[in-house]
């Protein structure tokens, strides 16, 4: 019996199987009369949150844990309307209750001037080319304390991933200065 079980053990450890992640719920972004998805999170520059090296002064709200597509534990929506990013619409739960808008930010009214974000945010146009990721081309919206400073359109080109849309991939440390002479060693 036994050793049943360990050659069905082996049979089942060996079988084909498809690991995934859940998909993770991102923020939108209303723009020029199309929906996008967005890689950033613009309420990072409000909230202060150590993981992602956030700008924000604000504490993070203790949201409850409802689902695996969604570690960060909100939902936004946002718009840019008058050369501004809006914050439309902000969801989540705490203590199991669904809270919205104003009970969770407290010194704004909806819809929010995002005068808190600054960095940019990708708008992914086209396809994404499956062998190297990059997409057909995406928007980059340049933004100050809320109001879009410029756009840029980029040909062929990832997405970054940072919350900001900043490049915060470590710079390359200087290299040592070389010190010609004599070193006495011992006494």
């Amino acid at each position: 019996m036994c050793r049943v079980a360990v050659v069905f053990i082996a049979i089942l450890a060996s079988a084909p199987s498809s690991a995934s992640a859940s998909m993770q719920v991102q923020d939108s972004l209303k723009f020029g009369g199309r929906k996008y998805v967005i890689n950033q999170q613009p309420m990072l520059g409000y909230w202060h949150d150590n993981e992602w090296g956030s700008t924000g002064t604000k504490p993070f709200p203790k949201f409850d844990f409802v689902s695996f597509n969604n570690w960060r534990r909100y939902d936004a929506a946002w718009f840019i309307a008058d050369g501004q990013l809006w914050l439309d619409n902000l969801s989540g739960e705490i203590q199991g209750r669904k809270v919205k808008n104003e009970e969770i930010i407290l010194d704004y009214a909806f819809p929010a001037r995002a005068d808190w974000f600054t960095g940019r945010i990708e708008l992914a146009v086209g396809d994404q080319n499956r062998h190297t990721g990059k997409y057909s081309a995406v928007i980059v919206l340049h933004i100050e304390e809320g109001k879009v400073k410029k756009m840029t359109l980029m040909e062929s080109a990832w997405l970054v991933g940072s919350w900001n849309g900043l490049d915060d991939r470590p710079v390359e440390a200087p290299k040592p200065k070389t010190v010609s002479g004599t070193a006495k060693v011992g006494r």
